[in-house]
């Protein structure tokens, strides 16, 4: 019995879990979209994405677990989507988004981000998209932080080209 107490701390903790984190690339990654990865069974709530730099405009994305998505960079790791809104966040979800940029989205409402969960935005750039409604760049229920983002050249026919928020957000210095 002496000799089990070494080998079971040098494990670790027993139950807990680890996030882990998966590559996307267009390439000898473990995925070669984005959404691929999300939808993965695999892929568990809390894990994270590493995306390479590139530029990925084949898909929109909607996150559907609690999920990290982060880009090799603003301009390095760019997702673009010229039909539809490029990222979406389901309703209770808990999601961050960092070190990338989103841009040419096209939808009624967010076109480059539709919130309805819990969203942080860190170290990211959201250019270049339009609403034919609410929200150019962000349309947020609720529940979204921006900490230093870009938020430009976005437009909306009606309110909001930046930025459409129904109920609350959280803005740092430099966003």
């Amino acid at each position: 019995t002496m000799l089990l107490v070494p080998i079971a701390l040098a494990l670790g903790p027993i139950g807990v879990a680890r996030a882990a984190t998966c590559t996307v690339c267009p390439a000898g990654c473990d995925f070669t979209t984005i959404q691929a990865a999300i939808d993965d069974v695999s892929v568990m709530p809390g894990d994270g994405l590493s995306i390479s730099a590139d530029v990925y405009d084949t898909e929109a994305i909607t996150i559907t677990k609690d999920l990290r998505l982060v880009g090799a960079g603003v301009g390095a790791t760019n997702i673009q989507w010229f039909v539809g809104t490029v990222v979406t966040v389901d309703s209770g979800v808990t999601a961050i988004i960092e070190e990338l940029t989103i841009s040419y989205g096209y939808a009624s409402n967010g076109g480059g981000i539709y919130n309805s969960g819990s969203l942080l935005v860190r170290n990211a750039s959201i250019e270049d998209n339009f609403a034919t409604w609410d929200g150019g760049g962000i349309w947020s229920e609720d529940g979204l932080t921006l900490e230093n983002v870009t938020v430009t050249r976005n437009v909306a026919d009606e309110d909001g080209g930046g930025l459409y928020i129904q109920k609350s957000a959280v803005f740092s210095p430099g966003t």
